[in-house]
């Protein structure tokens, strides 16, 4: 995977999990977790952890009503 499709993934998780999406938003992440840290440029981590920063948001908010 190139750094740009994991950027985008990434892009891809943040706004499904911004509508509530978590299936689509796992599905969107899974190939970017899973490549080896040392592959990982300082921008794919940074927003790795704005991504952990919307799960939290999206428990605190709790289940859609």
């Amino acid at each position: 995977m190139v750094t740009n499709e994991a950027l985008a993934r990434l892009d891809v998780t943040r706004a499904r999990l911004g509508q509530g999406n978590i299936t689509g938003a796992l599905a969107a992440a899974e190939p970017v977790l899973g490549l080896d840290p040392q592959l990982r440029i300082r921008q794919i981590d940074n927003t790795i952890s704005l991504v952990r920063a919307d799960a939290r948001a999206l428990a605190r908010r709790g289940p859609a009503r």
